[in-house]
């Protein structure tokens, strides 16, 4: 951590908790001390190019993180204000003096793949080779995720109403799903191996399939082969590098694949009413609150913890999928 002695003052009189000075401050300090080295001078006396140079070290591709930083980056700068350790009153961390710089760093068009539409999930999925890996996706898409994706992994094929098009899930919600979703769901429950490269795996070429433990959920565990070694049960960061790759989208995980879908649910059902999604969510109408608690009641319906301030947040720099 560059000058030490002065950020460690900051952190022991800011405003800010224990755990978010040693797991967030801290943090942002430790990764600030290289160009604080290059420079030979502590951020706050940072100029612009600097301050460019500074959060393109980030190495980040989300411009809200990038924005994150900053708030701690501006309150740093105005405890150094208040000290005497700095004399402009300009504070060139401040959200409107970084949001051209972020914009620079981050331009929209590179983040176009970060949000995609049900169109773009359904392209993805023809490269996606294996029926349990496209559940996954689109299960994800549609909404079932639950703490530690806990309505995914326990969900069961009895848990699904063919007829009324329903699926009951652990945490007691019921959501509509399509016919896309149930083809998927029964797929997966009935599939017996998994061929992550649909290439089928045999003793001939030295290869053993992963096969399916049958145990009543959708997404089982497998053991390999003929050895039985437990290899992991449904979701898993190996699974979502596997599904990231064929997609051909660096931005697929299994936190954007649900958010996007979360913006898709929004979206659709502003559009049955004929209203655009972008002015609602944007406040290009001039009226913020207007729609206000119809798009937290989706947000609910959808079995998201986030707000509409959150979202709107968010979702502000990419625009482009709400069109």
């Amino acid at each position: 951590m560059y000058n030490s002695t002065q950020k460690q003052r900051y952190m022991d009189d800011c405003k800010y908790e224990p755990e978010t000075i040693e797991g967030v401050v801290r943090v942002i300090f430790n990764a600030t001390e290289l160009a604080e080295e290059t420079t030979g001078m502590d951020l706050a006396n940072f100029n612009k190019p600097q301050i460019v140079n500074l959060l393109k070290s980030f190495n980040s591709k989300s411009p809200r993180r990038l924005d994150g930083n900053c708030i701690y980056l501006s309150d740093y700068y105005k405890w150094c204000l208040n000290n005497g350790i700095v004399s402009s009153v300009v504070n060139p961390y401040d959200k409107n003096m970084v949001e051209d710089i972020i914009d620079l760093i981050i331009p929209i068009a590179d983040l176009n793949n970060k949000y995609f539409t049900k169109l773009d999930v359904l392209d993805y999925m023809y490269s996606i080779p294996d029926v349990t890996n496209q559940f996954m996706l689109y299960g994800l898409f549609s909404g079932v995720k639950g703490k530690n994706n806990c309505e995914l992994v326990n969900l069961k094929i009895e848990d699904l109403d063919e007829e009324n098009k329903t699926v009951t899930l652990i945490t007691g919600r019921v959501i509509h799903v399509d016919d896309l979703f149930i083809k998927l769901m029964k797929l997966a429950n009935d599939a017996e191996e998994y061929y992550y490269d649909g290439v089928v795996k045999d003793a001939v070429n030295g290869s053993y399939p992963y096969t399916y433990v049958q145990n009543g959920y959708v997404l089982k565990q497998c053991q390999f082969g003929e050895f039985g070694k437990t290899v992991g049960v449904g979701i898993t960061n190996p699974r979502f590098n596997i599904i990231k790759t064929q997609s051909g989208n660096n931005f697929v995980s299994a936190s954007t694949i649900y958010k996007n879908g979360l913006i898709n649910y929004i979206k659709e059902k502003f559009d049955a009413q004929g209203i655009n999604l972008e002015n609602v969510m944007m406040d290009k109408t001039g009226r913020e609150y207007d729609h206000q608690l119809e798009i937290q009641k989706y947000i609910d319906e959808y079995g998201s913890k986030t707000s509409v301030r959150m979202l709107r947040s968010e979702i502000k720099y990419y625009l482009d999928c709400l069109k």
